[in-house]
């Protein structure tokens, strides 16, 4: 299972590294922009093709109808409570409906969003600039045998390691010397894991924040492989800065203007696919 998560992992951030290399010089708001309609576009389609066009149509229009009752006869309260039940029953016969094509959905979706947080999360360490290096081991004992932690030249660390007993990490504090990929080793009896760190390229890219033996982290962290479940290292996260995005000069998250700009892609397209929800 591990294996197939990490080469499920390989495969997708390959694909989505070969279809934005025409984007990477530009800022990182288009590329966005870009998975954000097609993802939109995608669920539309998705949503047509699985659930039952024909009843969620009469089930709209029937509600629309009892809706304009309620307004029609709002000094009837028989009348009214007649019609509010059957608003309440459609709308639960609606979402019936709607299951099927959201329960498709929910893996693609993780999966597009796991993505886009490793290129859009964050940005690079920039020469001089100190990041925290937190490890969390598989086990918490009572006295805990501290890991060590070494980079390669491009990094240096600064400190010796912190332990937290309630929140059961270990820290460091680095600091980036030389731009490019470089690698951070945690060794823990006679054990080693590595953990990549990004330094001083411009823009955006593929940046690993967190690497983790679990196997529910490593639909949210894509980047880099599962830990061993022997290395005794639960996680190594690198606390980079946020990618910051702005429309218009206003900051916005990713996830936002993700989630804004394909639902209105998937209402604007509704017509053109012939979609009902």
């Amino acid at each position: 299972m591990r294996s197939l998560i990490d080469w499920i992992n390989r495969l997708l951030t390959s694909t989505f590294d070969f279809v934005l290399a025409p984007l990477r010089g530009v800022e990182p708001i288009w590329p966005l922009l870009l998975i954000s309609l097609a993802s939109g576009l995608m669920m539309l389609w998705v949503f047509g093709k699985a659930s039952n066009q024909q009843a969620i149509r009469r089930l709209r229009k029937r509600m629309t109808g009892n809706l304009i009752g309620v307004w029609l006869f709002q000094n009837e309260v028989r009348a009214v409570v007649r019609l509010q039940v059957r608003v309440l029953a459609d709308t639960l016969s609606y979402l019936k409906h709607s299951l099927l094509p959201i329960a498709i959905l929910v893996l693609p979706m993780i999966l597009i969003l796991a993505q886009l947080n490793l290129r859009f999360s964050a940005r690079p360490l920039q020469p001089g600039q100190a990041a925290l290096v937190k490890v969390r081991l598989s086990a918490s004992p009572e006295q805990p045998q501290y890991p060590s932690l070494e980079a390669s030249p491009g990094i240096e660390v600064e400190t010796p390691a912190v332990y937290a007993p309630s929140l059961g990490e270990f820290a460091w504090r680095i600091r980036a010397k030389q731009e490019g990929r470089h690698q951070l080793q945690v060794s823990l009896a006679g054990e080693a894991v590595g953990k990549e760190v990004l330094v001083g390229q411009s823009g955006w890219g593929t940046i690993s924040s967190q690497r983790s033996l679990r196997l529910g982290d490593s639909l949210l962290y894509p980047g880099e492989p599962l830990i061993a479940a022997d290395a005794g290292v639960e996680s190594i996260q690198v606390a980079y800065s946020g990618l910051k995005l702005s429309i218009f000069g206003v900051e916005i998250h990713w996830l936002v203007l993700f989630l804004a700009f394909s639902l209105l892609s998937a209402f604007a397209f509704r017509p053109w696919l012939g979609v009902t929800f």
